[in-house]
């Protein structure tokens, strides 16, 4: 991930090196913090990279399952790992508030005597203190959608699988805001701390159908990932059992700009891979389309920037900054 912070340096979280590198505005190289390893200001896994209040520069580690924080030139100031919710291990945080305060997923775990349909799973959305401590439940909403496949006919037991053009629940932390959108239809709730809905945007606008073309293009794409003929059949099996929704998600994921505004990617059919945006101001008026360069995966957005990740033919990851213009 990257971020950039109010004097208008870039910070890169690395995966490869498990650094956090710094950039001058203009892009040269300043300095490294952390590194691989277990110790004070390390990384197993480096997850997430987010400018807190002050530019403190707050991590999430997979592997290690653990945040840090950082000062904005680099100093390591203190890690914590999240308590259990209600007796439930969290995920590492996916965002922090305005007064440092995190945010994290919690799921709830899935039904017991599933039936071999599509489940849902559901999770809370919790808020964090700088130190772990779980301070509530900000929402429960669905996780994502599973398709529960029967391991062994014989000897039973179950897989929980990712359903193809299932719905996931996309959250997006803003000032003392949570943005939460379930996917189905295209609606975003607008929530407080406590749970509160603030505000509720839509767009009256239709999901895509899947087609017959969309499910065979997926089931392609499922068996010429297999990396051997054991798990080419087990993705077959999975194909021939898998149900398929009658329409997409609404869309496939969403950003908040620096001035709240929000930022929406088009889901968009297999084989289309043009990148669509649109783009509502903070009173939920839409703005238009935009559309980003192929292999650009915009992370931050301020007033007058999109900063992002642009991968090359070679697949080499690029950091990209491009100039915002608004009308």
């Amino acid at each position: 991930g990257a971020a950039r912070l109010s004097d208008g340096r870039i910070v890169v979280a690395d995966g490869g090196s498990q650094e956090l590198r710094f950039y001058a505005p203009s892009g040269e190289h300043e300095r490294s913090a952390g590194g691989r390893g277990g110790g004070p200001g390390e990384f197993g896994l480096v997850s997430l990279v987010a400018a807190g209040p002050g530019d403190t520069i707050w991590t999430a580690d997979l592997r290690l399952n653990r945040v840090s924080m950082f000062g904005g030139t680099g100093e390591f100031i203190r890690s914590a790992n999240l308590e259990s919710f209600e007796g439930r291990k969290p995920s590492p945080p996916t965002g922090v508030f305005a007064d440092g305060s995190l945010f994290a997923v919690v799921a709830l775990p899935p039904p017991p005597d599933p039936k071999p349909d599509p489940v849902q799973v559901l999770a809370d959305y919790v808020r964090y203190d700088p130190t772990g401590l779980p301070l509530g439940s900000v929402a429960r909403a669905p996780l994502s959608d599973h398709f529960v496949q029967a391991v062994s006919p014989r000897y039973g037991g179950v897989a929980y699988w990712g359903l193809a053009f299932g719905r996931t629940t996309t959250t997006r932390v803003y000032g003392d805001r949570v943005f939460l959108g379930e996917g189905t239809t295209y609606e975003i709730r607008v929530l407080d701390t406590a749970g509160g809905v603030r505000e509720v945007i839509r767009v009256a606008r239709d999901p895509l159908p899947v087609t017959e073309g969309d499910i065979q293009a997926y089931r392609e794409a499922q068996v010429a990932a297999a990396g051997d003929d054991n798990a080419r059949r087990a993705m077959e099996r999975l194909n021939a059992e898998m149900p398929f929704p009658t329409h997409k998600p609404a869309y496939a994921d969403f950003l908040v700009d620096a001035g709240g505004g929000l930022w929406v990617e088009e889901y968009n059919r297999p084989g289309d891979e043009i990148p669509r945006w649109s783009v509502l101001q903070r009173d939920g008026v839409w703005m238009g389309t935009l559309v980003f360069p192929l292999r650009f995966e915009p992370l931050d957005i301020g007033d007058d920037y999109v900063l992002g990740l642009w991968r090359d033919a070679d697949d080499v990851e690029h950091v990209l900054m491009y100039e915002l213009v608004k009308p």
